[in-house]
């Protein structure tokens, strides 16, 4: 059976150590928001358990994910990558709220202007569609394993778990596994024979007479609509792509993907267009996203 280690006092997220012993600590259940007393004996593990019912099979996930964005978004923050080349990135920002997926939690983070899913796992009977999910899609995506990270602190090493603790593991390589990592490309071969290089001056390229198109009229989407359909995303999209085909990405699935997701964070957010436009959609490529946000209506004031 699995300890809670963290409680909610107000709006932060405590260890057990931190407040008063029993229902003094004035704390709430990450998971129910019910009631819990802080159990700090001489014999057994310090941990939270809830007051008025037995158990609640949210609360351990759920603490353990509030305790991981809370890491993600210090400004140091380092995630360690699994694998025989295992190294460490330095993390920009992360994207919240978190997104619930089956078998757990998603959350997107940013390193070099690039985009990476972390999977918090803690059902991974549940997490297996999900993961199945993503590898058709090909989204970069590491799934953390929460319940062997448990079994590790509260099982074998008979100890609480505390936020520092969920610092190591996220900067270790230990219970991780990639879902899918981008091919890198294979450098070119050797060759031992030197082809001589013949330079010639391209021909001029005339300009192109400057057409001005008509400015495309889009209505705002209420937020009480239903969300767009794919077809409805995708038909935006291509025609984004071709309005700009020279810049146009090649994976068209991701980006309705990417799209998809924006569209349901913005929801869940609960803070209308301007979230969802200014915050959910930050660095490089994910500008394409914004733009077909703005078709489908999101973002239009």
């Amino acid at each position: 059976m699995s300890l809670i280690p963290f409680g909610l006092k107000g709006d932060a997220l405590v260890e057990v150590s931190e407040v008063a012993q029993g229902l003094a600590c004035g704390c709430v259940c990450p998971g129910c928001r019910g009631p819990l007393v802080a159990r700090q004996g001489p014999i057994n593990i310090h941990h939270f358990a809830h007051h008025s019912r037995a158990s609640c099979a949210e609360a351990m996930g759920q603490a353990l994910l509030l305790a991981i964005v809370e890491v993600l978004q210090a400004p140091d923050c380092q995630l360690g990558l699994p694998g025989p080349q295992a190294r460490v990135l330095s993390l920009e920002a992360v994207t919240l709220p978190p997104a619930t997926v089956p078998g757990g939690a998603a959350i997107q983070v940013w390193y070099r202007q690039r985009a990476l899913q972390l999977l918090v796992e803690w059902d991974l009977a549940a997490g297996a569609a999900t993961r199945a999910q993503w590898q058709a899609q090909r989204v970069p995506a590491i799934a953390l394993n929460l319940t062997a990270f448990v079994r590790e602190i509260q099982h074998r090493q008979q100890k609480q778990i505390r936020k520092g603790d969920v610092q190591q593991w996220l900067r270790a390589e230990a219970y991780k596994s990639w879902i899918y990592r981008t091919p890198r490309p294979a450098p070119p071969a050797p060759s031992s024979r030197v082809e001589p290089q013949v330079i010639s001056r391209p021909a001029p390229v005339p300009f192109a007479p400057l057409r001005l198109a008509r400015p495309e009229v889009i209505v705002p989407r209420p937020r009480n609509q239903t969300p767009p359909s794919q077809e409805e995303i995708r038909a935006a999209l291509m025609a984004q792509l071709e309005q700009l085909a020279p810049l146009a990405p090649v994976n068209v699935e991701l980006f309705v993907f990417r799209i998809e997701t924006a569209i349901r964070l913005g929801v869940l957010a609960d803070a209308g267009r301007r979230y969802l436009f200014k915050k959910n959609l930050m660095p490089a490529d994910d500008l394409w996203v914004g733009q077909v946000l703005k078709r489908l209506g999101y973002g239009v004031e």
